[in-house]
């Protein structure tokens, strides 16, 4: 499996580590959260050095308040762009009517940021 369910304090070794990663939140209730996991596998086997997680809101419920977001799904960057420990995708301006975020969009955020990290 190309994505990692990851717990909290996994997540909080993230930052001591400086391990690049992707990361998506989502809820069981979710179902664009439910369908962007095969979108990710397919685009986890393009970016071999980027770990990929996911978490489940559901099980740590403050997570979002304390990270500064309120919905899922959520993508974020961990340790990839320069200057900041994190970044969250922006909502996309035509959302996918069954993943939210698209393919193009998601491998297009990946390469502006982690590619500028692997040169």
């Amino acid at each position: 499996m190309l994505i990692e369910n990851l717990d909290l304090k996994t997540f909080k070794n993230l930052r001591s580590d400086g391990t690049p990663s992707l990361i998506k939140f989502y809820s069981n209730g979710c179902h664009y959260c439910h369908k962007l996991s095969g979108l990710l596998e397919g685009i986890a086997e393009n970016f071999p050095d980027l770990k990929f997680y996911k978490i489940n809101i559901d099980k740590y419920p403050t997570m979002p308040k304390a990270l500064g977001f309120s919905g899922v799904p959520t993508i974020l960057l961990y340790n990839v762009v320069p200057n900041k420990k994190y970044y969250f995708f922006e909502e996309p301006d035509f959302p996918n009517n069954h993943t939210w975020y698209s393919k193009l969009y998601i491998e297009r955020n990946i390469k502006k940021y982690y590619g500028e990290i692997q040169k």
